[in-house]
């Protein structure tokens, strides 16, 4: 008997230890509370009764019928309350709401909140002219506190996905996961987060309701996928995005005081380390363009530049906590397009140069470029190695000018297209610290194609 009772009380513990921490203790049906999805009726009033339902501390879920829901207002979804659609799917959810109003976001999530299988669409911002000149509406999603989950969202025509207030909140540790759409301005925009966030499988796309992809659309230079502040890191899997000004960014300038969520009011963006990996950058003038103080991982990414962009541009106040790129292929977009690699130069606005800075770019292929890697007058502890590198007649692969410090360049192969090619090396002869070895140098005019040698 005693057994019996013990082995019953250990699998009711185990039972407790692997339950869905989300999984809510009340589920209530909005269509109870008046919200239709005729695609007419406008339902915030009825929808915030519905989430209003829910008891505090505990929670519940929202369940959303199939359709077309107007959204005439702000929707604030409070703590411990999970806003679930019709069904999860990737790029087919079947819960959709139609935003109508332009005072304030569509939803404003609390802390502890979730929202899964919806879309969030701004059908007047679609049109041919709106490609052209988007309006201006609040984003999709407001984040004001953190532990926030978005699972299997959808955007288009947004003008923004999901953003921190402009005074910054604390969205930390939050979940953006299996996200699809279309937005003008930014995807993503969060500044204030004290604590680290993942964002999994986020494809951002031009719009689905409108083939309107000429080089003057809005969002085809405007367009910053992920673009952030203060935030203690992030990590960053399978994300992808097409067209837009930036993939990444991590401004350099403060956009002001941040104490309200205990944060020093200090003139420049910290971070700990940004992590990528896997990621599919294309037709973008910038792939990661950092400026603040960070560290960051690109591991595994493809990014495809336009004419005069550039792969990864660097012009941090420090690179505190170490900068590697591994793996990662950088080319230029669209056939024979001037571009350049890896740009890296400190900023040093606020900051004086540092013992933290070190650039470590490994295992990379950067072909075509103007140049492949330049490392400015104010790079510091640079290690180059193992990298296929070629540059074009206009410039050599590689560039390292006068008052870099400590530059490392090893195991490489460096390509020519033809002896019109200059050098693919040029550093400056003194610059301390340099160290070149073991690399290999190939004119691809002077190797003649397999079936050629064989006749």
């Amino acid at each position: 008997m005693k057994k019996t009772l013990v082995a019953a009380l250990l699998f009711f513990a185990a039972a407790a230890l692997f339950a869905n921490p989300m999984e809510p203790s009340v589920s209530v049906k909005a269509a109870d509370f008046g919200v239709v999805a005729d695609g007419k009726t406008p339902v915030s009033d009825a929808l915030q009764k519905a989430i209003d339902s829910c008891p505090g501390g505990a929670g519940g879920a929202v369940r959303l019928p199939a359709g077309k829901m107007v959204l005439d207002k702000t929707v604030y979804v409070k703590e411990n309350v999970l806003l679930a659609g019709a069904g999860e799917g990737w790029e087919n959810t079947v819960s959709a709401f139609m935003v109508k109003h332009r005072e304030g976001p569509a939803f404003s999530l609390a802390s502890y909140c979730g929202v899964k299988g919806v879309s969030v669409e701004y059908p007047d911002n679609l049109s041919d002219e709106k490609m052209k000149k988007p309006d201006r509406y609040g984003p999709a999603f407001l984040l004001t506190g953190c532990n926030v989950t978005l699972e299997y969202v959808n955007f288009d025509g947004a003008w923004i996905g999901a953003a921190t207030p402009k005074e910054g909140a604390n969205a930390g540790q939050c979940l953006f996961s299996n996200i699809n759409g279309f937005c003008h301005h930014r995807g993503f925009y969060i500044s204030g987060a004290a604590d680290i966030n993942r964002f999994e499988n986020i494809h951002l796309f031009p719009s689905r309701s409108n083939q309107y992809t000429e080089p003057d659309a809005w969002f085809a230079h405007d367009l910053i996928g992920f673009e952030f502040g203060r935030q203690d890191g992030a990590m960053f899997t399978n994300c992808f995005i097409i067209m837009g000004k930036a993939f990444f960014r991590q401004f350099g300038d403060s956009p002001g005081s941040a104490s309200n969520i205990g944060i020093p009011n200090i003139p420049y963006n910290s971070s700990l380390g940004f992590g990528f990996n896997g990621c599919w950058i294309e037709a973008v003038d910038t792939g990661f363009d950092i400026e603040g103080v960070c560290g960051f991982t690109i591991s595994d990414c493809n990014v495809l530049v336009n004419k005069g962009g550039t792969g990864i541009r660097l012009r941090a106040e420090a690179i505190a906590y170490n900068g590697v790129v591994s793996a990662t292929q950088i080319r230029g977009f669209g056939g024979d397009n001037e571009f350049c690699g890896i740009d890296y130069d400190m900023r040093y606005k606020y900051w004086s140069p540092s013992v933290l800075n070190k650039l470590t770019v490994s295992e990379c292929v950067i072909q075509g470029a103007s140049p492949a890697v330049r490392i400015g007058k104010r790079a510091q502890r640079v290690w180059l190695k193992g990298c296929l590198l070629s540059g074009t007649e206009k410039s050599p692969a590689v560039v390292a000018e006068k008052g870099a410090e400590y530059v490392y360049i090893k195991d490489n192969v460096f390509q020519r297209e033809s002896d019109k090619c200059p050098k693919p090396l040029k550093a400056y002869p003194f610059i301390k610290g340099l160290v070149i070895k073991n690399n290999s140098y190939e004119n691809l005019s002077l190797i003649k194609p397999k079936q050629e040698e064989e006749k």
